[in-house]
Protein backbone atom coordinates (compact mmCIF):
# COMPACT_ATOMS: atom_id res chain seq x y z
CA UNK A 1 0.00 0.00 0.00
CA UNK A 2 1.33 3.47 -0.83
CA UNK A 3 2.06 5.79 2.07
CA UNK A 4 -0.67 8.32 2.79
CA UNK A 5 1.87 11.10 3.33
CA UNK A 6 5.62 11.69 3.49
CA UNK A 7 7.30 14.57 5.31
CA UNK A 8 10.93 15.42 4.51
CA UNK A 9 12.81 18.15 6.36
CA UNK A 10 15.58 19.31 4.04
CA UNK A 11 18.70 21.34 4.86
CA UNK A 12 19.62 22.77 1.43
CA UNK A 13 22.39 24.99 2.83
CA UNK A 14 23.33 22.62 5.65
CA UNK A 15 24.50 24.62 8.69
CA UNK A 16 25.43 27.79 6.81
CA UNK A 17 23.82 30.87 8.36
CA UNK A 18 23.84 34.66 8.05
CA UNK A 19 23.06 35.17 11.76
CA UNK A 20 25.02 34.39 14.88
CA UNK A 21 22.32 33.52 17.40
CA UNK A 22 23.64 33.06 20.90
CA UNK A 23 21.65 29.89 21.51
CA UNK A 24 22.19 28.15 18.13
CA UNK A 25 22.08 24.39 18.73
CA UNK A 26 23.25 23.67 15.19
CA UNK A 27 26.59 25.35 15.84
CA UNK A 28 27.09 22.81 18.63
CA UNK A 29 26.10 19.95 16.31
CA UNK A 30 28.64 21.18 13.76
CA UNK A 31 31.31 21.04 16.46
CA UNK A 32 30.21 17.43 17.10
CA UNK A 33 30.65 16.46 13.45
CA UNK A 34 27.44 17.53 11.70
CA UNK A 35 27.83 18.67 8.06
CA UNK A 36 28.08 22.42 7.59
CA UNK A 37 28.42 25.01 4.84
CA UNK A 38 27.49 22.87 1.81
CA UNK A 39 24.77 23.71 -0.71
CA UNK A 40 22.67 20.80 -1.96
CA UNK A 41 23.38 20.01 -5.60
CA UNK A 42 20.62 19.76 -8.20
CA UNK A 43 21.45 16.05 -8.55
CA UNK A 44 20.80 15.49 -4.83
CA UNK A 45 17.64 17.63 -4.90
CA UNK A 46 16.33 15.54 -7.79
CA UNK A 47 17.13 12.35 -5.87
CA UNK A 48 15.21 13.65 -2.83
CA UNK A 49 12.14 14.24 -4.98
CA UNK A 50 12.50 10.89 -6.77
CA UNK A 51 12.77 8.98 -3.49
CA UNK A 52 9.65 10.71 -2.22
CA UNK A 53 7.80 9.81 -5.43
CA UNK A 54 8.83 6.15 -5.09
CA UNK A 55 6.74 5.86 -1.91
CA UNK A 56 3.56 6.45 -3.87
CA UNK A 57 2.42 8.90 -1.20
CA UNK A 58 -0.68 10.91 -2.00
CA UNK A 59 0.69 13.89 -0.10
CA UNK A 60 4.32 14.99 0.16
CA UNK A 61 5.59 17.81 2.34
CA UNK A 62 8.99 19.29 1.60
CA UNK A 63 10.06 21.43 4.56
CA UNK A 64 13.25 23.49 4.39
CA UNK A 65 15.37 24.36 7.40
CA UNK A 66 18.95 25.25 8.27
CA UNK A 67 21.26 26.80 9.28
CA UNK A 68 19.51 29.27 7.04
CA UNK A 69 17.95 27.51 4.03
CA UNK A 70 17.54 30.64 1.88
CA UNK A 71 21.34 30.79 1.54
CA UNK A 72 20.95 28.08 -1.10
CA UNK A 73 19.57 30.91 -3.24
CA UNK A 74 16.24 31.72 -4.84
CA UNK A 75 17.32 30.05 -8.10
CA UNK A 76 17.85 26.80 -6.18
CA UNK A 77 14.33 26.92 -4.73
CA UNK A 78 12.80 27.78 -8.10
CA UNK A 79 14.53 24.78 -9.64
CA UNK A 80 13.35 22.54 -6.79
CA UNK A 81 9.75 23.60 -7.40
CA UNK A 82 10.20 22.94 -11.14
CA UNK A 83 11.62 19.48 -10.45
CA UNK A 84 8.60 18.66 -8.30
CA UNK A 85 6.31 19.45 -11.26
CA UNK A 86 8.51 17.38 -13.57
CA UNK A 87 9.08 14.34 -11.35
CA UNK A 88 5.93 13.96 -9.23
CA UNK A 89 2.63 12.54 -10.50
CA UNK A 90 -0.04 15.16 -11.14
CA UNK A 91 -2.29 13.55 -8.50
CA UNK A 92 0.30 14.13 -5.75
CA UNK A 93 -0.54 16.89 -3.30
CA UNK A 94 2.69 18.83 -2.66
CA UNK A 95 3.20 21.13 0.31
CA UNK A 96 6.15 23.46 0.85
CA UNK A 97 7.24 24.74 4.27
CA UNK A 98 10.14 27.08 5.01
CA UNK A 99 11.72 27.89 8.37
CA UNK A 100 13.79 31.04 7.94
CA UNK A 101 15.32 33.98 9.75
CA UNK A 102 14.10 36.18 6.89
CA UNK A 103 17.33 38.12 6.56
CA UNK A 104 17.96 37.26 2.89
CA UNK A 105 14.37 37.93 1.80
CA UNK A 106 13.50 40.49 -0.85
CA UNK A 107 10.44 41.13 -3.03
CA UNK A 108 11.41 38.36 -5.47
CA UNK A 109 11.55 35.88 -2.60
CA UNK A 110 8.18 37.03 -1.29
CA UNK A 111 6.62 36.71 -4.75
CA UNK A 112 8.02 33.18 -5.17
CA UNK A 113 6.76 32.04 -1.76
CA UNK A 114 3.30 33.45 -2.48
CA UNK A 115 3.09 31.88 -5.95
CA UNK A 116 4.10 28.47 -4.62
CA UNK A 117 1.91 28.70 -1.49
CA UNK A 118 4.69 28.18 1.02
CA UNK A 119 3.92 28.06 4.73
CA UNK A 120 6.66 30.19 6.30
CA UNK A 121 7.88 29.93 9.87
CA UNK A 122 9.71 33.20 10.57
CA UNK A 123 12.10 33.34 13.52
CA UNK A 124 11.37 36.39 15.64
CA UNK A 125 12.11 36.59 19.36
CA UNK A 126 9.34 38.96 20.40
CA UNK A 127 10.52 42.45 21.26
CA UNK A 128 13.28 44.45 19.58
CA UNK A 129 15.59 44.47 22.61
CA UNK A 130 15.37 40.72 23.15
CA UNK A 131 15.65 39.81 19.48
CA UNK A 132 18.59 42.10 18.77
CA UNK A 133 20.46 40.87 21.86
CA UNK A 134 20.15 37.22 20.82
CA UNK A 135 19.88 37.22 17.02
CA UNK A 136 22.54 39.52 15.51
CA UNK A 137 23.84 39.21 11.97
CA UNK A 138 27.41 38.16 11.16
CA UNK A 139 28.56 41.75 11.75
CA UNK A 140 27.00 41.79 15.21
CA UNK A 141 24.20 44.17 14.21
CA UNK A 142 20.60 43.77 15.36
CA UNK A 143 18.17 42.21 12.92
CA UNK A 144 14.73 42.85 14.44
CA UNK A 145 13.72 45.74 12.17
CA UNK A 146 14.74 43.86 9.02
CA UNK A 147 12.91 40.67 10.01
CA UNK A 148 9.79 42.58 11.03
CA UNK A 149 9.77 44.34 7.64
CA UNK A 150 9.93 40.94 5.93
CA UNK A 151 7.03 39.72 8.07
CA UNK A 152 4.92 42.66 6.89
CA UNK A 153 5.77 41.98 3.24
CA UNK A 154 4.94 38.29 3.56
CA UNK A 155 1.60 38.99 5.21
CA UNK A 156 0.74 41.69 2.67
CA UNK A 157 1.43 39.20 -0.14
CA UNK A 158 -0.89 36.63 1.45
CA UNK A 159 1.87 34.23 2.48
CA UNK A 160 0.87 32.10 5.48
CA UNK A 161 3.42 33.24 8.04
CA UNK A 162 3.89 31.87 11.56
CA UNK A 163 6.24 33.12 14.29
CA UNK A 164 8.95 30.84 15.63
CA UNK A 165 10.09 32.24 18.96
CA UNK A 166 12.86 30.72 21.06
CA UNK A 167 12.23 30.99 24.79
CA UNK A 168 15.57 31.94 26.34
CA UNK A 169 16.53 33.04 29.83
CA UNK A 170 16.17 36.63 28.59
CA UNK A 171 12.77 36.35 26.93
CA UNK A 172 11.42 34.19 29.77
CA UNK A 173 11.51 37.26 32.02
CA UNK A 174 9.29 39.18 29.60
CA UNK A 175 6.65 36.67 28.54
CA UNK A 176 3.78 39.14 28.31
CA UNK A 177 5.80 41.59 26.21
CA UNK A 178 6.92 38.79 23.87
CA UNK A 179 3.39 37.47 23.33
CA UNK A 180 1.87 40.92 22.90
CA UNK A 181 4.68 42.02 20.61
CA UNK A 182 4.18 39.07 18.26
CA UNK A 183 0.43 39.58 18.27
CA UNK A 184 0.86 43.29 17.53
CA UNK A 185 3.12 42.38 14.61
CA UNK A 186 0.19 40.50 13.08
CA UNK A 187 1.07 36.90 13.88
CA UNK A 188 -1.87 34.63 14.64
CA UNK A 189 0.13 31.40 14.87
CA UNK A 190 3.05 31.24 17.29
CA UNK A 191 5.40 28.43 18.23
CA UNK A 192 7.37 28.98 21.44
CA UNK A 193 10.48 26.78 21.46
CA UNK A 194 12.40 26.26 24.72
CA UNK A 195 16.09 27.05 24.22
CA UNK A 196 18.03 23.84 23.54
CA UNK A 197 21.20 23.36 25.56
CA UNK A 198 24.40 22.21 23.88
CA UNK A 199 25.42 18.61 24.31
CA UNK A 200 27.63 18.76 27.38
CA UNK A 201 25.46 21.47 28.94
CA UNK A 202 25.02 25.21 28.63
CA UNK A 203 24.84 27.65 25.75
CA UNK A 204 26.82 30.76 24.89
CA UNK A 205 24.01 32.75 26.53
CA UNK A 206 22.57 32.11 30.01
CA UNK A 207 20.64 28.83 29.85
CA UNK A 208 16.89 28.62 30.25
CA UNK A 209 16.04 27.07 33.63
CA UNK A 210 12.87 25.33 34.75
CA UNK A 211 12.14 28.33 36.98
CA UNK A 212 12.57 30.72 34.02
CA UNK A 213 10.38 28.62 31.78
CA UNK A 214 7.63 28.34 34.38
CA UNK A 215 7.57 32.13 34.73
CA UNK A 216 7.23 32.46 30.95
CA UNK A 217 4.37 29.96 30.69
CA UNK A 218 2.58 31.58 33.63
CA UNK A 219 2.84 34.98 31.95
CA UNK A 220 1.69 33.90 28.50
CA UNK A 221 -1.09 31.39 29.19
CA UNK A 222 -3.53 33.87 30.84
CA UNK A 223 -3.15 36.26 27.90
CA UNK A 224 -3.78 33.48 25.41
CA UNK A 225 -6.76 32.21 27.43
CA UNK A 226 -8.22 35.71 27.66
CA UNK A 227 -7.88 36.24 23.92
CA UNK A 228 -9.54 32.90 23.27
CA UNK A 229 -12.52 33.72 25.49
CA UNK A 230 -12.88 37.19 23.92
CA UNK A 231 -12.94 35.81 20.38
CA UNK A 232 -9.46 37.09 19.51
CA UNK A 233 -7.88 33.66 19.17
CA UNK A 234 -4.13 33.37 18.65
CA UNK A 235 -2.83 29.87 18.01
CA UNK A 236 0.01 28.96 20.39
CA UNK A 237 1.15 25.52 19.33
CA UNK A 238 1.95 24.16 22.80
CA UNK A 239 -1.36 25.32 24.31
CA UNK A 240 -3.34 24.08 21.30
CA UNK A 241 -1.79 20.64 21.67
CA UNK A 242 -2.65 20.54 25.37
CA UNK A 243 -6.30 21.19 24.47
CA UNK A 244 -6.13 18.34 21.96
CA UNK A 245 -4.75 16.03 24.64
CA UNK A 246 -7.40 16.77 27.27
CA UNK A 247 -9.94 16.20 24.48
CA UNK A 248 -8.61 12.68 23.96
CA UNK A 249 -6.64 13.41 20.80
CA UNK A 250 -2.98 12.86 20.13
CA UNK A 251 -0.71 15.94 19.94
CA UNK A 252 0.76 16.78 16.54
CA UNK A 253 4.01 18.13 18.06
CA UNK A 254 6.51 15.27 18.16
CA UNK A 255 8.06 16.45 21.45
CA UNK A 256 4.73 15.96 23.22
CA UNK A 257 4.05 12.39 22.07
CA UNK A 258 6.08 10.69 24.79
CA UNK A 259 8.16 8.94 22.14
CA UNK A 260 10.27 9.90 19.14
CA UNK A 261 8.34 8.98 15.97
CA UNK A 262 11.51 9.36 13.92
CA UNK A 263 11.79 12.09 11.32
CA UNK A 264 13.39 12.21 7.89
CA UNK A 265 15.99 14.98 8.14
CA UNK A 266 17.81 15.29 4.81
CA UNK A 267 21.20 16.98 4.91
CA UNK A 268 22.63 18.79 1.90
CA UNK A 269 24.65 15.72 0.87
CA UNK A 270 21.57 13.48 0.80
CA UNK A 271 22.24 11.69 4.08
CA UNK A 272 19.30 11.22 6.42
CA UNK A 273 18.95 11.52 10.21
CA UNK A 274 16.11 10.77 12.67
CA UNK A 275 15.81 14.25 14.25
CA UNK A 276 17.05 17.77 13.48
CA UNK A 277 18.45 17.94 17.04
CA UNK A 278 20.56 14.84 16.32
CA UNK A 279 22.23 15.43 12.96
CA UNK A 280 25.34 13.50 13.99
CA UNK A 281 27.52 11.07 11.99
CA UNK A 282 26.78 8.12 14.26
CA UNK A 283 23.02 8.63 13.81
CA UNK A 284 22.96 8.70 10.00
CA UNK A 285 20.18 6.32 8.94
CA UNK A 286 20.91 6.20 5.22
CA UNK A 287 21.77 8.07 2.04
CA UNK A 288 19.11 8.95 -0.54
CA UNK A 289 21.69 8.39 -3.29
CA UNK A 290 21.78 4.74 -2.22
CA UNK A 291 18.75 3.88 -0.08
CA UNK A 292 15.00 4.11 -0.75
CA UNK A 293 12.99 5.79 2.01
CA UNK A 294 11.52 2.43 3.06
CA UNK A 295 15.03 1.16 3.89
CA UNK A 296 15.86 4.34 5.79
CA UNK A 297 12.67 4.13 7.85
CA UNK A 298 13.53 0.51 8.71
CA UNK A 299 17.16 1.34 9.58
CA UNK A 300 18.34 -0.32 12.83
CA UNK A 301 19.91 2.99 13.87
CA UNK A 302 16.59 4.78 13.46
CA UNK A 303 14.70 2.02 15.25
CA UNK A 304 17.12 2.08 18.18
CA UNK A 305 16.89 5.88 18.38
CA UNK A 306 13.11 5.73 18.58
CA UNK A 307 13.11 2.88 21.12
CA UNK A 308 15.50 4.77 23.43
CA UNK A 309 12.99 7.60 23.67
CA UNK A 310 10.48 5.27 25.36
CA UNK A 311 12.49 5.36 28.61
CA UNK A 312 10.38 6.60 31.52
CA UNK A 313 12.01 8.26 34.52
CA UNK A 314 10.85 6.80 37.88
CA UNK A 315 9.55 10.23 38.98
CA UNK A 316 7.20 10.27 36.00
CA UNK A 317 5.39 7.05 36.90
CA UNK A 318 3.42 8.59 39.76
CA UNK A 319 3.25 12.16 38.44
CA UNK A 320 -0.36 13.41 38.18
CA UNK A 321 0.34 15.41 35.00
CA UNK A 322 2.30 12.66 33.24
CA UNK A 323 -0.52 12.07 30.70
CA UNK A 324 -0.05 15.66 29.48
CA UNK A 325 3.72 15.96 29.89
CA UNK A 326 4.73 12.46 28.74
CA UNK A 327 8.33 13.25 29.63
CA UNK A 328 8.71 15.97 27.01
CA UNK A 329 11.16 16.14 24.13
CA UNK A 330 14.02 13.65 24.19
CA UNK A 331 16.52 16.45 23.52
CA UNK A 332 15.56 18.02 26.87
CA UNK A 333 16.09 14.67 28.59
CA UNK A 334 19.61 13.95 27.40
CA UNK A 335 22.84 15.71 28.36
CA UNK A 336 25.01 14.02 25.73
CA UNK A 337 24.20 12.41 22.40
CA UNK A 338 25.25 8.97 23.64
CA UNK A 339 24.09 9.39 27.24
CA UNK A 340 21.01 7.97 28.96
CA UNK A 341 17.56 9.42 28.27
CA UNK A 342 16.54 10.65 31.71
CA UNK A 343 14.42 13.32 33.35
CA UNK A 344 13.36 16.43 31.48
CA UNK A 345 15.36 19.51 32.50
CA UNK A 346 12.11 21.51 32.59
CA UNK A 347 10.27 18.92 34.71
CA UNK A 348 9.38 21.26 37.56
CA UNK A 349 8.03 23.84 35.13
CA UNK A 350 5.78 21.31 33.43
CA UNK A 351 4.67 19.69 36.69
CA UNK A 352 3.59 23.00 38.23
CA UNK A 353 2.21 24.69 35.12
CA UNK A 354 0.13 21.76 33.88
CA UNK A 355 -1.48 21.28 37.29
CA UNK A 356 -2.35 24.98 37.39
CA UNK A 357 -3.91 25.21 33.92
CA UNK A 358 -5.67 21.84 33.74
CA UNK A 359 -9.04 23.32 34.87
CA UNK A 360 -8.83 25.98 32.15
CA UNK A 361 -7.90 23.37 29.52
CA UNK A 362 -10.89 21.25 30.53
CA UNK A 363 -13.12 24.33 30.38
CA UNK A 364 -11.96 25.01 26.82
CA UNK A 365 -12.60 21.37 25.91
CA UNK A 366 -16.10 21.44 27.36
CA UNK A 367 -17.02 24.64 25.52
CA UNK A 368 -15.73 23.14 22.27
CA UNK A 369 -17.91 20.04 22.65
CA UNK A 370 -21.11 21.83 23.73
Amino acid sequence: MPAESVHLLIKPASGACNMRCGYCFYANLAACGAPTGKIMTEETAERVITRAAETGARRICFAFQGGEPTLAGLAWFRRFAELCKERLPARTEVEFNLQTNGLAMDKDWVRFLAENRFLVGLSLDGTKDIHDALRPDVAGKGTHARVLAVARELMAAGVACNALCVVSALSARHGAAVYNGLKKAGFRHIQFIPCVEDFGGGTSVPPLTAKNYLAFLRAVFPLWYRDLREGNYVSVRYFDNLVHMVSGREPEACGMLGRCPGQLIVESDGKVYPCDFYVLPELCTGDLHVNPLAEIVASPIRQKFCEESLAVHPDCRACPVAPLCRGGCRRDRQESADGPVGKNRYCEAYRTFLAEVLPALCDIRDHMTN
